[in-house]
């Protein structure tokens, strides 16, 4: 009878520490997509349908780095398709109560569109000392890196933000279950966390990062909140309230110069646009924006309606998206006139709140140096700049 007793209660105890330990992660697939499939060299691929449900039990499996040539991007492992591949760009999980504003989401069907990298990198890059990095990414050595700093990517710095969760660039990963929206710029955001090693013996790899969810057991689940300010994103823990990491979305001229400190020890700042935060200013450019200038400035914002026709009244950015971190397509030089397509985010820059707006380029408008910009031309800019 005792015996009988015992195994029950070893069963029992197997049995709920087996449920405890079983991940169950399900996510939808948001519109008709490609999954995609390796057989030693050769890509297959084959279609996905809107609305199918892709069930994994591994965190790595949710978010897996790509390594598709097709594919620049995170992927989601359909394990009940012998193992095909979707970019995580097009699903969700099955029962979030909100999804993410489009303007963080870092990648798209198959490339990366935003750069998202550590905020710490901006000091860095501003006072041209490597050796700072020492201070925030414990495993880093100038003294070790010497004879491997010539291999470092900006791109490596990069994280990837979805829907799904974000894979950061140190390798550790956040999977999204539920995103809540609390307001414009906070979300607070349940998951299961899955942190990097943190040893301090092995095999040394100068540009093997620290673990960002530190002392973080895997599957342990979580909530993490994202507080957006600008074009940086603070995460933070939200049952201790402790800081993770601040991240910030920043232009390709400014990775490029990442790479070429540490690659060369030489950087240009007059080619970098700095990342600013939603009141409009810069921690790095020195530039302030006083009142009267906001004053001036903040009657052309409330003014943004779609299919108006505007006028730039200073020199102003066309971008690929709705994002200071986006592609510069052209520079368009005061008196440009354009046709107001959609509406977007709302923003304050330069102390100025108004919408980043899609627009069409009308005939006769030019660049800063004075070149024509072709009519019909589409791209973003700024509203509060329009007149």
């Amino acid at each position: 009878m005792k015996n009988k007793l015992l195994v029950s209660l070893l069963v029992s105890f197997f049995t709920a520490f087996s449920f405890s330990q079983n991940i169950e992660l399900n996510y939808v697939i948001t519109e008709d997509a490609v999954e995609y499939y390796r057989e030693f060299e050769n890509v297959k691929t084959k279609k996905i349908q809107k609305g199918t449900i892709v069930t994994s039990n591994s965190l790595s499996s949710v978010l897996y780095k790509s390594d598709f040539p097709q594919i620049n991007s995170i992927l989601l492992n359909n394990e009940a398709e012998e193992d095909y591949y979707i970019p995580v760009f097009f699903a969700k999980p099955i029962n979030t109560s909100s999804v993410l504003s489009t303007n963080l989401i870092t990648h798209d069907q198959s490339k990366r569109i935003k750069n998202l990298i550590p905020a710490y990198y901006l000091e860095i890059l501003k006072d041209g000392n490597l050796s700072k990095l020492e201070n925030y990414e414990k495993h880093f050595s100038v003294e070790y890196a010497a004879s491997e700093i010539g291999i470092f990517s900006g791109n490596g710095i990069c994280n990837n933000l979805s829907n799904c969760g974000i894979y950061f660039y140190s390798e550790n990963i956040f999977v999204f279950k539920n995103i809540t929206k609390k307001n414009e710029n906070l979300y607070e955001i349940e998951g299961i966390a899955k942190g990097d090693y943190d040893e301090t013996s092995y095999d040394f790899d100068c540009f093997r990062w620290t673990s960002i969810l530190r002392n973080t057991p895997d599957n342990g689940l979580d909530k993490i909140a994202f507080q957006i300010d600008g074009d940086y994103l603070t995460i933070n823990d939200c049952s201790n309230g402790n800081h993770i990491i601040t991240l910030v979305y920043v232009e390709d001229s400014l990775l490029n110069e990442i790479e070429s400190l540490f690659r060369n020890n030489k950087r240009k700042l007059s080619k970098v646009n700095w990342p600013h935060h939603a009141d409009g200013s810069c921690d790095f450019d020195g530039i302030k924006t006083t009142a009267a200038t906001q004053t001036a400035n903040s009657t052309s914002s409330t003014n943004v309606i779609k299919n108006k026709t505007m006028t730039v009244n200073e020199n102003l950015k066309l971008r690929s998206g709705e994002a200071t971190s986006t592609q510069v397509l052209a520079v368009m030089s005061a008196g440009a006139k354009v046709r107001i397509l959609e509406l977007g985010w709302a923003e304050t820059i330069d102390g100025i709140p108004s919408n980043w707006v899609k627009v069409e380029v009308q005939q006769g408008a030019k660049d800063r140096d004075g070149k024509p910009i072709k009519g019909g031309t589409v791209g973003w800019c700024f509203g509060g700049y329009l007149e």
